[in-house]
């Protein structure tokens, strides 16, 4: 991910966050190997209040990344449940039981309780269209609805869901409307040889608390994270950046003039619909995160491009022709296209 440098020394507030930031990835790093830009991209969704959702094969390291940020978290509350078929709603969420002997109507806490700062939900899409649902709200409006009870979720909260693009027996396609309230989305990549060897040669991989076994100790306590959090959305953003953003994310949708003066030809047939009003929120929060890791307290267009393929691809919906003969990262492909197609400085 690629980053203006800074010209002036860093002090104050940016650099107590670079600081702290860079003491939390220590402590992740020690159980995932070679996949810095990944915690980086998963640090900047925490410090946008987002979600985060990955997709790889089997074995590539989704849930271990998941469980190191959470191990990583001091005094923070960790959840996780994997997805499956048979879930129903009040799995997740909990329930309100009648006690026989209280005589009274209880709270039946499900895989998801309000003192959670990070929940991972394995295997995302296998959960039914109508279990989905029900996290729809714990991921926008922060809070449990258990039978009109109403809980809010902890100030510093983020699901971070996983996914296996391989096997689709037994799997959901992943509503719009959920797909949406993740705030990025990336595919992991494959280790190259000499970090495999690497791995593999670590006695904590093969270890059943892995993050225990590396020695990960814990470096940021949820307070501390929501006031990163906090400073990060605090930074300036010029018009001009904002005109670039609104121009951006316009141009993924064919409803938009911005969609005819930027998608390049090739890619023109093949879009559905494009990213609506959440894509540039999203976009604007995330490029404030990108730009306080690097301690900077102004936001600049390369902050918004190093965010954009991660916030925008999976709001790209491709035609059905596209969808089944098109080829393996294409919503990538268009966005990395508009990137170099869409104007740094608005026209006047």
């Amino acid at each position: 991910m690629n980053s203006p440098t800074n010209p002036t020394p860093l002090s104050g507030p940016a650099s107590q966050f670079v600081t702290d930031w860079s003491a939390y990835k220590h402590e992740v790093k020690k159980v995932m190997v070679g996949l810095d830009d990944v915690i980086t991209l998963a640090g900047i969704a925490m410090f946008s209040n987002g979600h985060f959702l990955m997709e790889a094969e089997p074995g590539a390291g989704k849930t271990t990344l998941a469980e190191a940020l959470s191990a990583a978290m001091k005094d923070g509350v960790g959840g996780y449940f994997p997805g499956t078929a048979d879930m129903m709603p009040m799995d997740i969420i909990g329930s309100r039981a009648w006690n026989p002997e209280t005589k009274r109507l209880e709270i039946q806490r499900g895989a998801i309780n309000e003192t959670m700062n990070i929940v991972i939900v394995d295997e995302t899409n296998r959960l039914s269209p109508k279990t989905a649902s029900c996290l729809l709200e714990v991921m926008q409006g922060r809070r449990l609805n258990i039978q009109g009870f109403s809980m809010p979720m902890p100030d510093m909260f983020m699901l971070i869901g996983t996914q296996n693009p391989i096997e689709q027996e037994g799997t959901y396609p992943m509503p719009e409307a959920m797909l949406d309230r993740f705030a990025m989305r990336l595919t992991l990549r494959r280790l190259s040889k000499e970090l495999e060897m690497d791995l593999i040669n670590r006695p904590a991989v093969y270890a059943v608390r892995q993050a225990e076994a590396a020695g990960v100790v814990p470096a940021l306590t949820p307070v501390r994270m929501a006031e990163m959090r906090n400073y990060a959305q605090s930074l300036t953003i010029e018009p001009a950046v904002s005109a670039y953003i609104v121009e951006l994310v316009r141009a993924t949708s064919p409803n938009c003039q911005e969609f005819a003066n930027h998608m390049p030809k090739e890619f023109r047939d093949l879009v559905q619909a494009g990213s609506g009003l959440r894509g540039s929120i999203w976009m604007t929060s995330t490029a404030r995160a990108h730009a306080a890791m690097r301690g900077s307290d102004k936001v600049h267009v390369e902050d918004v491009q190093a965010v954009a393929p991660y916030v925008l691809q999976h709001r790209i919906s491709l035609t059905p022709d596209a969808a089944f003969n098109g080829t393996k990262g294409l919503q990538l492909k268009i966005v990395e296209a508009l990137i170099q197609s869409v104007p740094t400085v608005p026209a006047r």
